[in-house]
């Protein structure tokens, strides 16, 4: 296996699990307990993993088979299917998120998904909850099998704060301001990645306060 570089951890450093059976079945006091654990697992890490979420082995197993016959084709073949890249668990490390500043390794557990909060739940809650850099390492000696879900609103819904978390005691006025879900990734598509630079698209750009004396 590969060391990872410099700057990145190889310890799990508690990486938030949020079990989806105890938030949907559980009684009551834990599922208060679970979605404040979900909601800091958002606001402090801006990722975590998800455990008893409903989706069968064998469907993952197929799902991972049908990966692999994908990029076993021939390049020419394979053109026609490939777009974006990819994400996930086969038993190789490679994925790695940010955190108080620095790359820390996600390694996999058996049967978990791994759920990155994206910048559009950034701009939701106004800031509350933190999208987070991340990014796959390719690892030299082993293949990597990754499977990536992406999640958005329709092209046409406009993705703004949620109102109530921009005023006190939740919030200190808007972060950010509404704005297309379409023109949003036709920004970020179109320009140089830069951290998380295409959230100033959408940043209010808040002037410092003036003291009269």
């Amino acid at each position: 296996m590969a060391s990872p570089p410099s700057g990145a951890s190889s310890e799990q450093d508690g990486i938030p699990v949020v079990d989806l059976a105890v938030l949907l079945n559980g009684d009551a006091g834990e599922r208060s307990q679970a979605i404040r654990h979900l909601g800091r697992a958002c606001q402090h890490w801006g990722f975590f993993m998800v455990t008893n979420h409903g989706v069968p082995e064998a469907l993952q197993s197929a799902m991972m088979d049908a990966c692999r016959e994908l990029f076993g084709l021939p390049p020419e073949e394979k053109a026609e299917f490939m777009d974006a890249g990819p994400m996930d668990p086969n038993a190789v490390d490679g994925l790695q998120v940010m955190h108080d500043g620095r790359w820390l390794l996600a390694k996999p557990i058996p049967g978990a998904f791994f759920v990155i909060a994206g910048d559009q739940l950034e701009i939701v809650s106004n800031g509350r909850y933190k999208g987070v850099l991340h990014r796959a390492l390719v690892d030299r000696e082993q293949a990597r099998m990754s499977c990536v879900s992406l999640i958005g609103p329709c092209l046409d819904a406009v993705v703004e704060p949620v109102p109530e978390l921009a005023v006190p005691p939740l919030g200190l006025g808007l972060e950010f301001r509404g704005v297309k879900y379409r023109d949003y990734m036709e920004h970020q598509q179109s320009n140089k990645l830069n951290d998380k630079g295409a959230l100033d698209l959408v940043r209010v750009q808040k002037r410092p306060a003036i003291l009269y004396t």
